[in-house]
Formats: C-alpha cells, structure tokens, sequence
C-alpha cells in the first residue's frame, strides 16, 4: 500500500495563481506491485505574452509519500528538498540541483546526481552501491563493523574520512584521488566517481 498525498502551491510571483495551480497536474501510473508518480506542469506559455523569460513560473508541489519499509524507490528529480526515512531494499536517486537526506538505508543504492548534496545518516550496503557525482556534496555515515569494500575515483575532491574508518591509505596525484580499500572485513562494494563537489565518510 501507498499513500500519497500531494499539496500544489502557486509561486508568489505568478501573474495567475489559480490558473497556474489549475495547469499542474500529479499523474499516477499504478499496477499490482508498482506505483509512478509525475509531476506535469503543463503548458506555461501566458497568451503568447513574454512574462518571467516567456513562462509562467512552475508552482511548488510538496508530496508526503508513505510507503512499505521494504520498498525498491526510483527518484528522478530538479532542484527539489527531499528526506527519506527508514529504508530497506532498493535504492536509485538521479538528482539534478536537489537536497536530499536520508536517517538509514540498508539495501542496494544507485545515486547519480548534479549539483547539489546528498547526506545519508546510516548506510549499510548489502549488495552493490554505486555514486556518480558532478558538483555535490555527499556525506555518508557508514559502520566499521558492518564493513564494505571501496572503490573511489575522484577528480578535483578531497575525501574527508573519521580516522580509522579505512583499511590503508588514500593515495592523491595532483588534483586526483584513487582508493581501493575497505571499511572493517570489507563486504559488498561502493563504487563511487566524482568531480569536484565533497565526500565525508562518518563513523556510525
């Protein structure tokens, strides 16, 4: 079961806010075992007159989405304020310009994001993760006990990790940073390909 509930919210600048509420619509696409959701924001072209670089500003849609625990989550979205709670399962953001945080994740996790951050309080990998980031400020709070191998790639980011979180050291050449090591006995892999943006590795 899903529960969804969605509030619309004109832009104060907007020349019409009722009509510009009125043209949004929420969409859902739902089968047995699946739920999609989108945001479409219509025409937004004013009688053909120039207004705000020639559109009617998009309004602002919050969504309170509940959903199982378990749960295999896909979100695609811009510039938007995100938090998740308590997940189990399966993971996969693609982020442009957006903040999104995270209290506990344990599954398979894909983030590829552009702009923006992206803080997980609890991370406990038990299959594949993999990060691809452009400009963003990731900070993940990871266990040395529960363990994960690390395969990092960075380009103009300087990883910042509580001491003795990894297994030997990072090694830097010029504005490029390479690790293949572990978290504790090691266990399911974080691949993770950045440039420039932040990484924090936080002890939990």
């Amino acid at each position: 079961e899903v529960e969804v509930v969605a509030t619309i919210e004109a832009r104060p600048e907007s020349p019409d806010p009722e009509e510009s509420v009125r043209r949004t619509q929420i969409r859902f696409d739902a089968t047995a075992d699946s739920v999609s959701i989108q945001t479409d924001f219509g025409d937004r072209l004013l009688d053909g007159r120039w207004l705000f670089d020639g559109r009617d500003p998009v309004p602002l849609v919050h969504y309170e989405i509940k959903v199982p625990r378990s749960v295999d989550l896909t979100l695609d979205d811009n510039r938007s304020e995100i938090e998740l709670g308590d997940l189990l399962g399966r993971l996969r953001l693609h982020t442009d310009r957006s903040t999104v945080h995270v209290a506990s994740f344990h599954g398979a996790l894909d983030a590829e994001a552009d702009r923006g951050s992206i803080r997980i309080d609890r991370l406990l990998l038990t299959d594949r993760g993999e990060f691809r980031t452009d400009r963003t400020d990731v900070e993940l709070g990871v266990s040395s006990t529960a363990g994960m191998n690390l395969d990092f790639d960075l380009d103009r980011v300087s990883p910042d990790v509580d001491s003795g979180l990894l297994s030997s050291r990072i090694s830097e050449d010029h504005r490029h940073v390479s690790y293949r090591g572990s978290i504790g006995r090691g266990g399911p892999t974080l691949h993770y390909s950045a440039d420039r943006g932040s990484l924090r590795l936080r002890r939990v």
